[in-house]
């Protein structure tokens, strides 16, 4: 069995190195010894790697368990994991989430202070005939 611990003392994988970190890590799946290895990272990215090779048919869902403190996750062969705690990797879609609300925030209020804007205009534009 295949241990993935997501924990700070884990090893920092950077966008620029996952696929390095990948290779290794599948490298002891498909050696297809019956061992217990055990991996540590601090960063999301590798799980997600993990769980997308999961979903790809390349590696085994069944022979990886995701740890998290005193959990111990699963994922379908799909990748999907049904009970995600939280503060599991959640950093990323977390901020993503923020952003878009705060894009949607601000659209509405630019959107609205050009209405006013506009309505301010029309009404100092309004023609008035002299007679």
């Amino acid at each position: 069995m295949i241990t993935l611990e997501y924990c700070e003392d884990g090893e920092p994988v950077s966008d620029f190195n996952y696929r390095h970190w990948l290779e290794k890590f599948t490298l002891t799946i498909r050696a297809g010894l019956d061992i217990d290895a055990n991996y540590k990272v601090s960063t999301s990215l590798p799980i997600i790697a993990v769980r997308h090779e999961i979903a790809k048919g390349e590696i085994d869902h069944q022979k990886i368990i995701f740890k998290f403190g005193e959990h111990h996750l699963r994922s379908n062969e799909y990748g999907v994991m049904d009970n995600w705690p939280e503060g599991y990797c959640d950093i990323d879609l977390d901020l993503c989430s923020k952003i878009l609300r705060l894009g949607a925030k601000k659209r509405k209020e630019k959107k609205l202070h050009m209405e006013e804007e506009n309505a301010s205009n029309l009404q100092s534009e309004t023609w008035v005939p002299h007679g």
